[in-house]
């Protein structure tokens, strides 16, 4: 694989930060509450193993910019040597950096549009539902529904955003899946005429090492007229 061309700062921290890893002694359940205060999202792998990555994984970079009243919707079908028995197997993470306008005279408000990103899947009353939780959230959920609990545990309002989740059991009920990445504004706040730019980075793999994942969505991505180096 190969990156030409001018390169945004965004896609760089994206790159650097979705395939981070967090050393053995952080991966602790008693130390999951304090990790991210110590070691941010972990350690930061060469850019060989960022760039060349093996049969079992498939990586996809989303780099462009959030426009007033628009987000960005990727529709894709789940690698189908991930699914077995009717249901979408494997793991995903989901990294989003993005540079949003920033207000001092706020104080602790000063980050003024939150940008986000969620791994949706099909459900057969037509809705998407998501399926990624924070990384370091706790494992009741996303960590509650409170503005505070998400602001703690999960990544909101920060220009930084990881999410992850293995589906040991397989979920379903629909092999057809959603990226999105959208916008919330602050009271009063607008969205930059220029727009806002982001990357989100979305890796689907198989953690056994096993399935030939970036063969065969890169098939089902030709299909759809998606173009892959």
């Amino acid at each position: 694989n190969a990156i030409e061309g001018d390169v945004s700062r965004e896609t760089l921290m994206a790159l650097s930060i979705h395939h981070a890893t967090v050393p053995d002694p952080f991966n602790d359940l008693q130390l999951n509450t304090i990790a991210k205060h110590l070691i941010g999202f972990g350690m930061p792998q060469s850019s060989q193993k960022i760039l060349e990555g093996g049969d079992n994984a498939i990586t996809l970079v989303f780099a462009n910019r959030i426009t007033a009243g628009r987000k960005l919707s990727f529709n894709f079908s789940w690698p189908s040597c991930l699914v077995k028995n009717g249901k979408c197997t494997g793991k995903a993470r989901l990294t989003i950096v993005s540079t949003p306008p920033l207000n001092y005279r706020y104080g602790s408000e000063f980050i003024r549009v939150n940008i986000d990103a969620r791994l949706r899947q099909l459900q057969n009353n037509g809705s998407y539902k998501g399926r990624l939780d924070a990384v370091y959230a706790p494992e009741s959920g996303r960590g509650g529904l409170y503005e505070k609990d998400q602001i703690e545990h999960a990544f909101k309002w920060s220009p930084i955003k990881v999410y992850e989740k293995k589906f040991l059991k397989g979920v379903g009920p629909s092999t057809d899946w959603r990226l999105d990445v959208e916008y919330l504004t602050r009271s009063g706040e607008e969205v930059p005429q220029s727009g806002i730019p982001f990357t989100a980075i979305l890796t689907i793999f198989d953690p056994k090492g096993e399935e030939p994942v970036f063969n065969d969505m890169r098939q089902t991505l030709h299909s759809i007229g998606v173009q892959t180096v």
